[in-house]
């Protein structure tokens, strides 16, 4: 009788202490999935926070992955977008997905250059530089720019524009002028006569200059010096941005 009386404490005892142990929410190794997917191909990382063991798991979305109950980050990339991390606590399974937002466009307007030296070349820096050759034509950042065309024996001209909307532009390239200065040397002039320059007249091609310096096109030119009735003149094939000196020597030849 008294055996049994200790059989019954004993059991009861064994089945309070029982009773008196916390209840477990996850049994031990047990191990969640966990998905991770993304708008966009991207690199994903998880790691755990609060097993130091844990090692690292790397791979790209879509990925899905086991992983045991605990506290993880998932950190996730792509090229041209700004990261992003999550934490996340594994008690279930658990689809995580990752939102890429792409980074809006400035808008743009076309910009049209021409020029009447075909192939010159195009030089445009502002909010974005790039080098071209006419006739140009690109759409661009709105905002300001300055636009440079040049070409090889031609001056270069440079304008600057405010692209809001579509824009065209034209550069009419000139080539450098010649400078024709005429010396009438103090000898050949009558000196009998008050202001004998202004005797004298000079003409380009047939036309009137009103100086003894001025400046003609590159290309061929007939330079003429008139006093009374007498005339003298010579025919140069000019170049651009050359100076060229006439001097007119009148002389007697005698035999």
């Amino acid at each position: 009788m008294n055996k049994n009386i200790i059989r019954f404490f004993t059991i009861c005892m064994l089945a309070g202490l029982v009773a008196g142990l916390p209840a477990q929410t996850t049994r031990r190794g047990t191990t969640f999935q966990l998905s991770v997917t993304a708008n966009v191909r991207a690199n994903v990382l998880v790691q755990s926070r609060d097993n130091r063991s844990f090692s690292p798991i790397k791979g790209t979305t879509n990925l899905n992955v086991a992983l045991p109950a605990g506290t993880y980050t998932i950190e996730i990339s792509a090229p041209g977008y700004p990261a992003q991390s999550r934490v996340v606590v594994m008690d279930r399974n658990r689809a995580e997905n990752f939102t890429f937002q792409t980074q809006r466009r400035s808008a743009g307007a076309q910009l049209n250059i021409t020029s009447n030296v075909n192939g010159a070349r195009v030089d445009i820096s502002g909010p974005r530089s790039i080098s071209g050759t006419a006739p140009f034509r690109m759409e661009l950042p709105q905002g300001s720019y300055t636009v440079s065309v040049s070409a090889p024996g031609y001056s270069s001209q440079t304008q600057t524009v405010n692209l809001q909307r579509n824009e065209n532009l034209h550069f009419n390239l000139q080539q450098p002028l010649a400078t024709i200065q005429v010396i009438i040397p103090n000898e050949s002039l009558n000196r009998t006569i008050n202001n004998a320059m202004s005797q004298i007249s000079i003409y380009d091609n047939g036309i009137l200059m009103n100086s003894t310096v001025f400046t003609i096109q590159p290309g061929q030119h007939t330079i003429q010096v008139r006093s009374g009735g007498f005339a003298t003149q010579s025919t140069i094939i000019a170049e651009a941005g050359r100076t060229y000196t006439i001097r007119p020597i009148l002389s007697l030849i005698i035999e």
